[in-house]
């Protein structure tokens, strides 16, 4: 086997690597998402007794109906999204560094994905007048518990070291490439050497 293989071997194993670090990622995110808007809203709900006891029963089951129906649309959207491989590989085929790090905000591709379905639990708040998110920092906080026998954490530390080590095979490839097409060409002139 030529070293070239080898190399292109190595890449799609942890290509691999990182997209089944993903789909565990995915899968827990999946979960989460779910009953997201259920318990944000009743966590808000209950920051804000004031607020919350001036809410009308038939406002507050309405309420409790669409965070349900937000946590299927946003469960089905986000499995949708983090099943393609692209969320999952553009950190390690891109030119930034790499965290080493356990927080899903590290993995910018996806985060963004994530953090964008928390404005619309802060739309759904604000029709009852919730709208005030005093987390710190504000918007969606990544799951720092077991989640079907999935801990996130851990999860993104796999997911981020496989995508370092996916990152340096791609520029050890890439060098390679270079270094091999440079040869070549310095080859090809050679033979194009004119006998005087």
């Amino acid at each position: 086997m030529s070293a070239s293989n080898h190399l292109d071997d190595r890449i799609e194993a942890t290509r691999q690597r990182v997209l089944a670090a993903g789909a565990d990622i995915a899968a827990l995110l999946t979960a989460d998402l779910f009953d997201y808007p259920d318990r944000e809203l009743q966590r808000r709900f209950l920051a804000d007794p004031a607020r919350a006891e001036a809410i009308s029963d038939a406002a507050l089951a309405a309420l409790r109906r669409a965070a349900k129906d937000l946590g299927d649309r946003v469960a089905t959207a986000i499995t949708k999204q983090l099943a393609a491989p692209e969320p999952w590989l553009t950190l390690a085929e891109g030119d930034g560094e790499i965290a080493d790090s356990k927080d899903l905000r590290d993995v910018p591709e996806v985060w963004s994905l994530v953090a964008a379905f928390d404005a619309e639990v802060t739309g759904l708040a604000a029709t009852v007048g919730l709208e005030e998110d005093d987390r710190t920092p504000p918007g969606y906080t990544p799951p720092r518990r077991f989640i079907g026998r999935r801990y996130l954490p851990s999860l993104v530390e796999s997911y981020l070291r496989a995508s370092r080590d996916l990152h340096e095979l791609l520029v050890a490839s890439e060098e390679k490439h270079v270094e091999q097409r440079k040869r070549s060409l310095v080859d090809r002139w050679a033979s194009a050497a004119t006998d005087s």
